[in-house]
């Protein structure tokens, strides 16, 4: 579980970065597009844009909200060559700059608040507001490592799928 709302991770990938990039394209739906039956049976479950060789990605749109909200953090990377033969892959996930003006704001607000309740006395409101914030911490926290994991799930499928596909090329090759 990640306590901050920012990773960045880069690894190496056997893929070339035209294979990999065709493959995130296939796995993404455009931006504003309604989450139907065709794109789950894809698996299609995000949407985003790749323009050369760099992407971004978020949650698809689904459910009451239709998925994307400001809470949800995004996925960017860039693909890079290497040297000796595929990509290195740079990603980082975090969230909205929005967001972070938000939260921000809640907890600067909700910190003054503290402090003006802690010297006129009451110590019952500090602890309820104190539990108050540790409890949307944790939930916008949940919310940031489930995203995390799904777009980890993405890149490791994306990753397999892309293999298989350059696997299945060059065995056609004479």
């Amino acid at each position: 579980m990640k306590l901050v709302p920012y990773a960045r991770h880069t690894y190496p990938s056997p893929l070339s970065p035209a294979v990999l990039l065709r493959t995130l394209r296939g796995r993404l739906i455009a931006p504003g597009s309604a989450l139907n039956r065709h794109n789950l049976v894809h698996h299609r479950v995000f949407e985003g844009v790749v323009r050369g060789t760099t992407f971004v990605v978020s949650g698809a749109r689904y459910g009451l909200t239709y998925g994307r909200t400001s809470a949800s953090p995004f996925l960017s990377g860039s693909v890079r060559p290497r040297a000796g033969g595929g990509c290195r892959v740079t990603l980082v996930v975090r969230p909205s700059a929005a967001f972070l003006a938000g939260m921000g704001a809640l907890y600067g607000g909700a910190g003054a608040l503290l402090l003006w309740c802690w010297q006129r006395g009451n110590e019952s409101n500090v602890l309820f507001f104190a539990f108050f914030l540790c409890v949307i911490y944790a939930a916008l926290l949940r919310d940031y490592n489930s995203f995390y994991a799904r777009y980890r799930r993405l890149m490791a499928a994306i990753a397999a799928e892309g293999h298989h596909a350059q696997e299945s090329a060059q065995s056609a090759r004479p």
